[in-house]
């Protein structure tokens, strides 16, 4: 179907292209169509004869040279010849396709556009003359000259670098000797000035250790308890670098990562209280940033955490460039700055505040194995931009939303291919959207083949803020996958060609006019605004195919004609015949094949219907079981009618539907047997061999009266109020649906709702099983009449029929069915079996009213539970229907005396 439907559609496509809107309008339009199908359906036009192609070319030379064009069809030869070298498998096609393309060559074909063919002349190659000509080899530099490396010696540096300062003085190099060479090197020696030196070591406050080199030892730090006393700026200096993640003196980190103030500095003017509180606030945001900054540098395999890495890693970059400009104003000689350790944490908690928001998120995200963890990122960072954004911090928030943004369209971006063609795309592990890796029928396509994504916990594989658009996402690629099953992959491809980034930056910059609506609801705005320009679109493409190439609602027509009885005449046709077949009592009655052949013949008038879709299924049995199960409307749950719906229909209509179908046919068969037995088995002249005196006349009328009022009503509230409403319902909520999702949800409620109405569901098999009682009786009674009319025939004053024995007793079939043949039949002769009729049981008055007794029972127990469930808060339906049911019994004249 897949492969017929992508050819059809193709075939659209090529009418369209060439004859644009003149053929598309035309008469004709089917008629091409066709042809062209059926012509790419045909074997023999896939192919193309080899043999042919050669013959015309050959006949395409012939003809140049009968025209006097010798030289073009030189040409054509010369190629036919080296055609066997390069042929390959398409060939022929190739061929083919150059021939048909061609417009005559006779006259238009020209051998010199032959030399537009020929490739580009190969540049030329390069050769030693070329170089020297370019660059000669004259050795003015003396680079080729021989290197005497053995004249050279490594314990000889000095000579080395006369040598080399030298070469520009030959004369010098001639007259100095070799401890005059020494001597001058010495002279560039600098003898070393203490004071200077001492001033260099002197400044290393963190190595006074080593001041006694050059001065009296322990000068400032005896090393047993004496304070080294630092200035503000050297503190500055130092604090900066432990903010740029670099070693500092005064600061001891463990292997926590916990900065910690050494007690070896004082500096001037503070107290030992006031220091500690400023070193140590700073040293919390140099902690805080050591986290980051060993998280940015981590090797991490989800993409969208690569990207809250170049994001951390980009604000990171600017922090520690603020804090090398702060040093650098420090170093400036020309601009000094004096700089306190107040305003350095002033600024430093300014410039950070918004990455040390990052610091308590990157610490939890551990995620080797733990996927889920990575997944939680997302939502650390949504719930932090909340959290900001509800306390009023604009600026931080917008921070943290810049940073959310990124990663979300990162994280999104596997979505978006989804939504574009259908295609699952990134790491497995935190996608919320999983294939079937086994094979799932076409009519479970929408269902089966690809579904969300859940742990074993039972959570979604997606960040919470995601679990109510998961859904719809979903669908979108859902429905480009099942428009290119259906052969509609350039449509697909059309509607859903871009799928633009979410902009939640822009979405957000309204938050400062409107800084009372959350976050949560601007966000949940934005995404769902972004979604639904999908979701529409995709649902609205996918429905129009449905309906137009599918026949949906065709389809619906059609299982409501075979299975409610839309259409009396054919319903009833199949019926009598049935019916008919059960009374003649053969074995071969539910013929599976005799039904189906039936079936389809009696349904292939309407043009709804597909009769090759038609089928019968039966249960075959014994000819007891047969003769048994006849006395019964249980016979018909035997029987199946299927009707074999198009896998796009089946995706929509699930097999459970179908069995719910052809319950509510097997109902409404057995609701016409008994009305059938009701009408046409009670004819004239078996109720004038009825006894008035014994009260068989009264009581026969009465429980026809009675039964025939029960399946009629029972009729007609199937028919009438259930049927016919709920389908009109159901249709106009499926044309109303949004997505394939909701109209596969209204067609089950549909049929959830029609088995409660139709009483077949389960929490109703009590009152089911009650009508079906009922409706047994019908054929209980029948039979009882029939066995009634035939004793009575053979009465000694009755000569219109002769005596035969007990076993077999032959009667007029018109007169025992009448329903079973038209009135023109001839009245053949049927044999009646002894279990079937028998002149020994008991007398017909007295079963006549054990069967009235059974029917007020099933009746008053049929009433009374149509009436509780419904007050029970049930269906309004089964109070009309109960209230036309002991309508009946208002008839004081139907009462028994």
């Amino acid at each position: 179907m897949a492969h017929a439907a992508t050819i059809e559609h193709l075939v659209e496509e090529l009418i369209q292209t060439i004859a644009q809107r003149s053929l598309a309008d035309s008469p004709k339009h089917k008629s091409i169509k066709k042809y062209m199908i059926d012509a790419f359906a045909d074997p023999k036009s896939l192919t193309t004869n080899q043999f042919e192609i050669q013959s015309k070319l050959s006949g395409l030379e012939e003809k140049f040279r009968i025209c006097n064009n010798d030289e073009l069809a030189d040409a054509l030869r010369v190629r036919l010849d080296e055609l066997p070298t390069i042929s390959g498998r398409w060939t022929p096609e190739i061929l083919s396709l150059l021939i048909l393309l061609s417009d005559r060559p006779l006259q238009n074909a020209q051998v010199k556009d032959l030399e537009l063919l020929k490739p580009p002349p190969p540049p030329a190659l390069l050769t030693w003359s070329d170089m020297i000509a370019d660059d000669p080899l004259d050795n003015k530099d003396g680079i080729w000259d021989n290197v005497d490396f053995a004249a050279d010696d490594s314990e000889d540096d000095e000579d080395i670098l006369l040598n080399v300062s030298s070469t520009s003085d030959p004369v010098l190099d001639s007259t100095i000797d070799l401890d005059d060479r020494k001597s001058i090197l010495e002279s560039f020696a600098v003898s070393p000035d203490v004071a200077s030196l001492k001033d260099i070591i002197e400044a290393q406050y963190w190595n006074q250790a080593s001041v006694g080199a050059y001065d009296q030892p322990n000068r400032n730090y005896d090393g047993r308890g004496t304070k080294i006393t630092l200035t503000e700026t050297q503190t500055v200096r130092e604090t900066a670098s432990m903010l740029l993640g670099l070693p500092s003196s005064i600061y001891d980190k463990d292997d926590k990562g916990n900065y910690a103030i050494s007690g070896r500095y004082e500096v001037r003017h503070m107290s030992r209280e006031s220091l500690s509180g400023i070193l140590h606030e700073l040293g919390e945001i140099s902690r805080r940033l050591s986290l980051v900054r060993d998280w940015v540098i981590a090797d991490e395999s989800i993409p969208f955490l690569q990207t809250l890495q170049a994001s951390l890693a980009t604000r990171l970059s600017a922090i520690d460039n603020a804090i090398s400009m702060m040093q650098a104003h420090l170093l400036d000689s020309e601009k000094p700055r004096s700089l306190s350790l107040l305003l350095l944490r002033n600024e430093v908690q300014t410039i950070t505040y918004p990455l040390i928001l990052f610091s308590d998120i990157v610490v939890t995200l551990d995620l080797e194995g733990k996927p889920r963890l990575a997944l939680q990122t997302l939502e650390l960072l949504y719930r932090k931009t909340c959290e900001l954004h509800s306390i009023g911090d604009v600026e931080a928030a917008e921070h943290v939303v810049s940073v959310f943004s990124d990663c979300l369209n990162t994280y999104l971006k596997p979505v978006r291919k989804w939504m574009e063609s259908g295609e699952i795309i990134g790491p497995a592990e935190v996608s919320f959207i999983e294939e079937c890796r086994q094979e799932v029928p076409m009519g479970s396509f929408w269902d089966c083949q690809y579904k969300l994504a859940y742990e074993a916990s039972g959570h979604l594989r997606a960040p919470d803020f995601l679990s109510l658009a998961a859904k719809r996402i979903l669908n979108i690629g859902k429905s480009v996958q099942f428009l290119k099953k259906l052969g509609m992959r350039s449509t697909a491809q059309t509607c859903y060609s871009r799928v633009e980034p979410l902009d939640l930056k822009r979405a957000c910059a309204v938050t400062e006019s409107h800084k009372l609506s959350p976050f949560s609801e601007i966000f949940m705005g934005a995404l769902d605004q972004w979604i639904s320009s999908m979701f529409h679109s995709s649902a609205a493409v996918l429905r129009n195919q449905l309906e137009t190439s599918c026949g949906l609602y065709q389809s619906i027509e059609a299982l409501q004609l075979i299975y409610f009885f839309r259409n009396g005449a054919l319903s009833d046709h199949f019926a009598e015949m049935v019916f008919e077949r059960i009374d003649r009592g053969k074995r071969a009655w539910n013929d599976s094949f005799l039904l189906t052949e039936l079936v389809q013949n009696i349904f292939a008038t309407s043009l709804l219907i597909d009769p090759e879709r038609l089928s019968v299924r039966s249960v075959t049995g014994s000819h007891r079981d047969i003769q048994n199960q006849r006395r019964s409307v249980k016979i018909f749950e035997n029987l199946q009618v299927i009707y074999t719906l198009s896998w796009p229909i089946a995706n929509i209509i699930k097999e459970e539907s179908m069995i719910a179908y052809r319950r509510v046919f097997v109902l409404l068969m057995q609701v016409q047997r008994a009305k059938q037995m009701l009408e046409r088995r009670f004819p004239r002249s078996t109720l004038l061999l009825l006894d008035k005196e014994d009260g068989a006349k009264f009581l026969t009328f009465s429980l026809r009266h009675r039964l025939l009022w029960f399946a009629n009503a029972v009729w007609t509230y199937l028919t009438e109020i259930v049927l016919s409403v709920s389908s009109k319902t159901m249709r106009l909520k499926m044309e109303n649906a949004e997505d394939l999702d909701e109209m596969i949800f209204v067609h089950r409620t549909f049929i959830l709702h029609l088995q409660e109405q139709c009483l077949i569901s389960k929490r109703l098999a009590p009152i089911h099983q009650a009508v079906v009682s009922m409706l047994d009786l019908v054929i209980v009674f029948s039979d009882a009449h029939a066995r009634y009319a035939v004793s009575a025939s053979f009465e000694p004053n009755n000569q219109s029929i002769t005596p035969v024995s007990t076993k077999k007793v032959p009667c007029s079939r018109r007169s025992l069915d009448t329903g079973s043949r038209s009135s023109d039949e001839s009245e053949g002769e049927a044999e009646v079996d002894e279990s079937y009729v028998s002149i020994t049981e008991a007398p017909y008055a007295e079963r006549l009213k054990k069967l009235h007794e059974t029917f007020k029972q099933l009746h008053s127990f049929v009433t009374a539970g149509l009436q509780g469930v419904s007050r029970a808060g049930g269906e309004p339906c089964w109070a009309m229907l109960a209230d036309s049911l002991a309508a009946d019994f208002r008839n004081k004249d139907l009462e028994l005396g």
